[in-house]
């Protein structure tokens, strides 16, 4: 176990395995110990395509280790220096279909134990040297940006 009696956050990366700059991001948020067993056949059965796209686990930690995490993916690899890393995520009392969604698989399958909710979220790698707007990126109505730098 990774721990026991304590609320913690993990975040799933799901990485294309083509080059591309999106990603899918999950946070599992739970109230007591996870087992990382349950975590990586989660993210193997359910969240990732072993075929197209692999995955990381992350403990919750700072936002400069996720950063650092996703720059070393090979897939982003030849991104140029000046480069944008956001996470999108739904704002709190936004119905998130897709979070939804893999909660209940995860309890069909027999994975979801301890987990309280699946969150979703998009990533993306931005050229900030283009010059584009990162506001094109989310409705800020709805969504809230994570910069990663």
């Amino acid at each position: 176990m990774l721990s026991r009696g304590k609320n913690l956050n993990f975040k799933i990366f799901i990485f294309p395995k083509i080059k591309s700059p999106n990603l899918r991001v999950y946070e599992i948020q739970t109230k007591k110990g996870l087992d990382n067993k349950k975590l990586v056949k989660l993210a193997e059965v359910l969240l990732a395509d072993p075929v197209a796209e692999t995955y990381h686990i992350q403990k919750a930690c700072s936002v400069e280790r996720i950063a650092d995490r996703i720059k070393k993916e090979r897939l982003l690899l030849h991104a140029p220096r000046s480069t944008l890393h956001a996470i999108i995520w739904l704002k709190e009392g936004v119905f998130d279909a897709e979070g939804d969604m893999a909660l209940y698989a995860a309890k069909r399958l027999g994975l979801a134990e301890g987990i309280e909710r699946i969150k979703f979220g998009r990533g993306h790698v931005i050229n900030a040297e283009a010059g584009r707007d990162e506001d094109f990126l989310y409705n800020p109505l709805v969504e809230t940006m994570e910069n990663l730098k």
